[in-house]
């Protein structure tokens, strides 16, 4: 594997201390890298700073302990205020489409708010 860049920036963050934070430097941990959150969206980036807290955290998503809450605004009105959305998803690369065979996605939908903009008439 390659070394990337976000590697070598989480290392500069940690000093360069590879005796400190030998995980960080290890290429067959891949460099403590856990997982890789949303990366067709915001791409953040979770590490596991020791080989136990990387073990551990990749052992919470592969057993879907981890849940993930996402704020949007939107324009316009959701309806209903609240839903389930189950379908799904087959991969093509960095898109995904809707299939029979594809992996299931589920996201719970709920309206918090809605907001209205004020005329100059009132």
């Amino acid at each position: 594997r390659e070394k990337k860049y976000i590697h070598w920036w989480i290392q500069l963050y940690h000093n360069l201390d590879s005796d400190g934070y030998p995980n960080l430097f290890d290429e067959d941990q891949n460099y403590g890298l856990c997982h890789r959150l949303d990366r067709e969206t915001s791409g953040t980036v979770l590490v596991g700073v020791t080989q136990l807290a990387r073990q551990q955290m990749r052992e919470c998503f592969h057993r879907h302990y981890v849940r993930k809450l996402y704020v949007c605004l939107a324009h316009g009105f959701i309806e209903p205020m609240e839903q389930t959305v189950d379908k799904n998803l087959e991969a093509m690369g960095q898109k995904a489409r809707l299939h029979p065979n594809g992996k299931r996605a589920r996201t719970h939908v709920k309206v918090l708010a809605q907001f209205t903009r004020k005329t100059k008439d009132g």
